[in-house]
């Protein structure tokens, strides 16, 4: 998006906004628009294997042209200038049975969609796996917290440092892969699940 009608900063509902290359778009599509955020970093390695992408609500062509007129339809947070929008048809369909992963999946959360910290049910998080390692919609993945390392205080301790197993938190439910990265939904959880949990494939029975 390169600007919005009237010198608006953000835009929402009811409001025009000008956006370029939109390509063949005809009158009436209608597109995704999308807000990209922070850096995502692998924490295995560091490296850069893509950007957290923000839904921002949905908007019509209106008028072709460079720039084309779209008018936002739907919001759910407010549109800025140099968001980018991605035609609706060409979204992945989300129809898929739940199921483990085919190959053994070792992962870690990295970020949470809204930038949140903490995940509760139906929350949205991204994990550094995707379909290089095997993940496709549809796979499970269960999220796990590392167990502390606390020490023992009790008389006579067969040593002073214990490492508490790790706690399983909940279950993830892929529905986007790309290269690198996953997008998973939050099925189930069983208690506080934070960025930096790992994800595994379903332990087999």
């Amino acid at each position: 998006m390169v600007a919005a009608r009237d010198e608006r900063l953000i835009s929402l509902v009811g409001n025009d906004i000008y956006v370029r290359r939109l390509g063949n778009g005809a009158l009436g599509n209608r597109y995704n628009v999308y807000h990209v955020g922070d850096e995502l970093r692998d924490p295995d390695d560091g490296d850069v294997v893509g950007y957290q992408g923000l839904h921002t609500g949905e908007a019509n062509l209106n008028r072709v042209g460079d720039p084309a007129t779209l008018r936002v339809v739907d919001s759910a947070r407010e549109t800025l200038e140099d968001d980018i929008l991605l035609d609706i048809e060409h979204e992945p369909k989300m129809n898929f049975i739940p199921r483990a992963p085919g190959v053994q999946v070792d992962g870690t959360i990295m970020s949470v969609i809204d930038e949140r910290t903490v995940v509760a049910d139906y929350d949205v998080v991204i994990i550094n796996r995707g379909s290089r390692h095997g993940l496709e919609p549809g796979h499970v993945l269960e999220v796990w917290e590392a167990g502390e390392e606390v020490l023992d205080t009790t008389p006579n301790p067969k040593s002073r440092r214990v490492q508490l197993p790790d706690e399983r938190n909940g279950v993830t439910l892929i529905f986007k892969a790309y290269d690198h990265i996953s997008y998973g939904l939050m099925w189930r959880s069983d208690r506080e699940v934070k960025v930096g949990d790992m994800v595994r494939s379903p332990a087999a029975g």
